[in-house]
């Protein structure tokens, strides 16, 4: 097991996990520049912005647990540079897929 690999994924499935948890339970109230989903569509008035922070923290815990469970994977069957190549590929993957996702259902909104 490469616990390198183990770590890094962990660490960041958990920091997902509670930022999600903060942004679900305590959502930031008005529209920002500090805290918060912040996209052109996010902002373009108070239902968006809150909308888009509920969505998001949702999809920020799944995205938390899927990063653990999948750190777990390719640290226990892969080793090394390419192990660090398949999780960082996944996290970017992710991290679109969740873009994408949070977007449509904005725009389901207009």
């Amino acid at each position: 097991m490469d616990l390198d690999n183990l770590v890094v994924f962990s660490f960041v499935g958990i920091l997902f996990v509670i930022i999600g948890v903060i942004m679900k339970w305590k959502p930031p109230k008005r529209i920002n520049s500090l805290f918060g989903y912040r996209t052109h569509r996010s902002t373009q008035n108070q239902r968006m912005w809150e909308e888009a922070n509920r969505y998001s923290a949702m999809w920020m815990i799944y995205v938390g647990i899927f990063f653990i469970i999948i750190g777990l994977i390719v640290a226990k069957f892969v080793q090394g540079i390419q192990g660090l190549g398949i999780l960082v590929g996944v996290f970017l993957t992710v991290h679109l897929l969740v873009f994408v996702m949070v977007e449509r259902r904005l725009k389901e909104l207009e």
